[in-house]
């Protein structure tokens, strides 16, 4: 099965990540965000500097759902609330009169990080001598009897 291609979004001291479902401010923590709120401003960085009427993204956002424009209006109020506009000031979010909202701030996308999936656990582990922890009590044959111990009783571990 092919996974579709996500990115992260920068914009200011922001930035968020749909896969996994982040968005942090310039601080480094977590945005107060409801879910439909975190999908309303993935949407709007996904179709940045486009005119979106609201029937898009509430279409998007409210899928299988029946609901009002109040909903996407809510979650517009919350971002700007948690991206800290103040009052009649459009740093990220512009309202276009009689169509729509608008995401303004310039955004990068960038793939995330890969992590590596193992088809294969790890079946292997490595036993070091033991070392005292004073240095003039040291023991030889003591430490590696320990290792070997060890050793002896892991292999007999099934997996």
């Amino acid at each position: 099965m092919e996974r579709t291609q996500t990115y992260i979004y920068e914009f200011d001291d922001f930035c968020v990540d749909p896969g996994r479902r982040l968005s942090l401010g310039g601080d480094g923590r977590p945005l107060p965000l409801t879910p439909k709120a975190f999908d309303t401003l993935v949407y709007l960085v996904q179709h940045t500097d486009v005119v979106l009427g609201k029937e898009t993204p509430m279409r998007a956002i409210w899928a299988d759902t029946a609901v009002e424009e109040n909903n996407l209006n809510q979650c517009i109020s919350a971002l700007r609330r948690a991206l800290g506009e103040k009052r009649a000031e459009h740093r990220y979010i512009v309202t276009v009169p009689g169509r729509g909202y608008r995401f303004v701030a310039p955004v990068s996308k960038r793939k995330p990080p890969v992590v590596a999936d193992s088809a294969e656990p790890i079946t292997s582990i490595a036993v070091l001598p033991f070392q005292p922890l004073a240095r003039d009590n040291r023991d030889e044959s003591l430490e590696m009897g320990m290792a070997d111990t060890l050793i002896a009783r892991l292999s007999g571990i099934q997996i």
